[in-house]
């Protein structure tokens, strides 16, 4: 039996340089490969970056919460490590003073977020205007329920 001709046999050394195999293991191999970099620039950049440089996204990702014992974040967890990103990321003065931690926050069927009903919310007000724009309704009653919680 023969093949067609836009068939072909994949050689088995592509299969590891495949993105979405991880060429890197953990840091020890990154770290020797930067110093690689480092030495020999030339011969190091020569190589497609991307076959050599992809990694495990782990090694960017921040956690929160212990991963020991795979406890969840509590709300001040997340709250603080909110507040660290806004101050490393765009400074001290975007740090807000307080966080309010909700499931949802009130959408229009678009997917766009309604600032209105949230500046009215958080202004203490219960009449908010027109809702029929809304996704989710329910939405409403946990946010002031949070908002109450947070002014007790």
């Amino acid at each position: 039996m023969t093949r067609p001709a836009d068939v072909f046999a994949v050689p088995t050394t592509w299969h590891a340089r495949h993105p979405t195999v991880h060429h890197l293991q953990g840091m020890v191999d990154y770290h020797a490969l930067y110093k690689e970099s480092i030495k020999n620039p030339s011969a190091f950049w020569a190589r497609r970056p991307r076959d050599v440089l992809t990694f495990i996204q782990d090694f960017h990702t921040t956690h929160i919460g212990s991963l020991r014992t795979a406890e969840p974040p509590t709300p001040q967890d997340i709250e603080n490590a909110l507040v660290m990103k806004l101050r490393t990321t765009i400074g001290p003065f975007a740090a807000p003073k307080r966080i309010l931690i909700v499931k949802d926050l009130p959408k229009t069927r678009s997917g766009k977020i309604v600032r209105r009903i949230l500046r009215k919310a958080l202004a203490g007000e219960t009449e908010f205007g027109d809702v029929s724009t809304l996704a989710d309704v329910s939405v409403l009653g946990e946010i002031l329920k949070v908002i109450a919680e947070a002014r007790a």
